[in-house]
């Protein structure tokens, strides 16, 4: 299915975000698969942990990285 497809749905933070960069883990088709992520520059200087849960809201699909919010 289309990375689109990915927006609006939930990821767990795989490392901790430094300057609001990290990798995150999603379902997609059935599968657990891992992107590059950058939180929304609002919140960029909140902390990130290990399983923290994210939204994404937005995917780069040139770059095959995502862009999150803090739930």
């Amino acid at each position: 299915s289309p990375l689109e497809g990915l927006v609006m749905s939930e990821a767990e933070a795989v490392v901790a975000f430094r300057n609001g960069k990290g990798m995150v883990s999603t379902v997609r088709d059935g599968r657990r698969v891992q992107f590059a992520a950058r939180l929304r520059e609002d919140q960029q200087s909140l902390p990130v942990k290990v399983g923290d849960r994210l939204l994404i809201e937005e995917v780069d699909t040139l770059r095959e990285r995502v862009t999150v919010s803090v739930l």
